[in-house]
């Protein structure tokens, strides 16, 4: 998706099951990726090659946005994935498709000082997940941004994972879900 500021685009966030080594390679080598690492960033979900997580588009573990102003935006990384017994460890799976225990209390943490009012992330709540798709995955991602949700309900909520395009409102929140190749602009 993109945000918007004023007339220009100032940021887009791909959010999630980007690609595999051939994706990101193209990425890097791309007329987009001109050095200006505020105009696309990627924030990994589970179908993508994590040897690319360190890279200088990528949101990272989670991510702050501080140059768009304290709590306006804050991402979340990670999920699972259901397929992965079909898939090859290091070249369409890594192990490390969740945040780690430790990373997802610095997540929390982080979260909860910033208070944000756009939540981006690949996956979404065990609640959301068992309103909108009828079925909770006792996860590490979900149990994670569960604890988000009920600490903090930021205005909009976005996600990518299950590739629909989904629009869910819950408590203060609007949790839009968005589906393979779909953009959603938003003015902050």
């Amino acid at each position: 998706f993109d945000i918007l500021a004023d007339t220009e685009y100032d940021l887009s966030i791909q959010v999630g099951d980007f690609g595999f080594r051939e994706e990101h390679q193209l990425f890097l080598a791309s007329k987009y990726n001109t050095g200006n690492q505020l105009k696309n960033r990627i924030l990994f979900g589970n179908h993508d090659d994590y040897t690319f997580l360190n890279e200088s588009y990528s949101l990272g573990d989670f991510h702050t946005f501080p140059e768009l102003g304290e709590g306006n935006l804050f991402s979340i990384r990670g999920a699972v994935s259901i397929d992965k017994h079909l898939r090859t460890k290091g070249k369409s799976w890594w192990e490390n498709e969740e945040i780690d225990l430790h990373q997802a209390a610095n997540a929390l943490a982080e979260y909860n000082r910033c208070k944000p009012k756009i939540m981006i992330t690949h996956d979404c709540p065990l609640s959301i997940k068992r309103h909108i798709f009828g079925y909770e995955e006792n996860q590490l991602t979900n149990r994670l941004l569960q604890s988000c949700f009920e600490d903090w309900q930021p205005e909009i909520w976005i996600f990518g994972h299950y590739h629909q395009s989904i629009t869910h409102i819950e408590g203060k929140t609007t949790f839009t879900c968005l589906n393979e190749l779909e953009t959603l602009i938003l003015k902050i």
